[in-house]
């Protein structure tokens, strides 16, 4: 449990024991001005009655201060066996704070690996199709190779000397041999181009090969860095479940110890503030009687002296009135201020939701089967903004939350942004609306990366649908 909220509760106990005192000592005080009021001669029934009265009103003070007194008991025993576990459960709240540390860094390092394999995946295709279209020219070139060597096989030597019988003088010689000079270039280039286009085809399908193994590089990498979040995943949900069979259990058993305490002190609240009324209601009975007897003592003594008096007496009566009213007019509390129709969505250009308040299968070990807040994204590193303007109550790393950050708007209501990667606020400092509190991760009890957003009234979790659903 928080230290600061240790200190709380065992000043508001300190605080609550003195307030017991107050209202018994006006209790004694009561039924000894009662007994006086009976000594003098007052309405004997009605002493009676306010006595068994007020007696009952002390046993019920009584009875709820006990059960007060045997809740806060059990809250302190159940707080010292959990301080004597405290160190063993620091331990493992470390070695899962640098797990999910780790989990946030290799996630960044797997968009990187996937980042690079789509790329060399890309480029291994181009090369695909570039060797396809090399291939295919030549086996086109080899075609034409194929013909032209079975025509020079068939006709070669007879067409060259074909044209030299044919040569009508020496310029007809001369222009058949620069044809015969063309032709045997042509020849020359065709299986030029045709050993180039093979020493291409060679050339790609060994880059093919290379970029195939830096392809297949990738992927392993990126298969191995998946395992290893896998690895991690496990390895947090094992301390998980060691850190609820050391701490977990007790501090349930213990929020229900203070529930109980709470529930406690505030019937024995009820039970002075029932008593206190009492006797102010008994002391006003008193004052009343005593003021009657004076005024008839007043009337045997003298008619004027009565009438004065009885004046005086109508005088203070209205003065008490409107103290009463100014008092009660004193009372009327504010409007509240807190305008939650105000909220903005959490996650800004992120609205998809995958899980939302209420029942659910859990996810995972040491995930609760009632979800109490909306899932919402997915990008690692993504920024989490203030739905609403307020005060920073917490700032740090929890076992099942992760790190986290609560926001408080005033009149009770808070906000909680949970599995953060990065916190970018420090406790006690005023945010506002729409200002960076840190970045979506995946630590504490979490199997990806995502933003678990709440919202408590007077620290009881609500769903908060009804401001957030409109914001999709």
């Amino acid at each position: 449990m928080n230290k600061t909220v240790k200190r709380l509760l065992y000043v508001a106990g300190g605080l609550a024991v003195i307030g017991l005192m107050i209202p018994v000592l006006a209790f004694r005080a009561f039924l000894g001005n009662t007994a006086k009021a009976n000594a003098a001669g007052l309405n004997g029934r009605s002493v009676v009655q306010a006595s068994n009265k007020g007696a009952e009103l002390e046993k019920k003070r009584k009875e709820a201060e006990q059960k007060k007194n045997e809740a806060a008991a059990r809250k302190n025993k159940l707080e010292q066996e959990t301080k004597s576990l405290q160190h063993q459960a620091d331990d493992i709240l470390a070695y899962l704070e640098e797990i999910d540390k780790k989990q946030c860094e290799t996630m960044l390092e797997m968009e990187a690996t996937q980042a690079e394999a789509d790329r060399i995946t890309a480029e291994y295709n181009a090369a695909c199709e570039e060797l396809e279209a090399a291939e295919l020219a030549l086996a086109k070139q080899y075609d034409a190779m194929k013909k032209r060597v079975r025509y020079i096989y068939e006709n070669g030597q007879m067409e060259q000397l074909e044209m030299y019988l044919k040569s009508k003088s020496i310029s007809d010689i001369l222009n058949a041999n620069e044809y015969i000079q063309k032709i045997n270039e042509y020849d020359h280039n065709l299986l030029t181009e045709y050993a180039r286009m093979k020493d291409d085809v060679k050339n790609r399908k060994e880059i093919l090969e290379q970029q195939k193994i830096a392809m297949d590089s990738a992927n392993e990498m990126y298969q191995a860095e998946a395992e290893y979040i896998e690895s991690i995943i496990q390895a947090k949900q094992d301390a998980f479940a060691k850190y609820e069979e050391l701490i977990g259990a007790n501090e349930e058993l213990l929020e229900v110890y203070i529930n109980e305490l709470a529930t406690a002190q505030k019937t024995l609240d009820q039970a002075i503030a029932e008593q206190q009324a009492y006797i102010k209601e008994q002391e006003e009975i008193r004052r009343r009687q005593q003021e009657e007897a004076r005024r008839r003592e007043m009337e045997e003594a003298s008619r004027k002296a009565q009438q004065q008096k009885q004046q005086q007496q109508n005088s203070g009566n209205n003065s008490s009135s409107n103290v009463t009213a100014q008092n009660n007019a004193a009372g009327i509390t504010q409007t509240d201020e807190t305008d939650l129709n105000k909220m903005i969505w959490p996650l800004p250009g992120d609205h998809r939701t995958a899980s939302k308040f209420g029942p659910r299968v859990p996810p995972c070990a040491g995930a609760s089967s009632f979800h109490k807040g909306w899932d919402i994204g997915g990008k690692l590193g993504a920024q989490i903004v203030a739905v609403l303007a307020g005060t920073v109550t917490t700032a740090g790393y929890n076992s099942s939350s992760g790190n986290q950050v609560v926001v408080n708007h005033g009149n009770g209501y808070s906000t909680h942004y949970m599995h953060m990667s990065k916190i970018l606020v420090t406790k006690g400092q005023k945010v506002k609306q729409g200002e960076v509190l840190g970045l979506v991760g995946s630590t504490g009890v979490s199997t990806a990366p995502h933003l678990h957003f709440s919202l408590s009234k007077n620290g009881t979790m609500i769903d908060p649908a009804p401001y957030l659903s409109k914001l999709q």
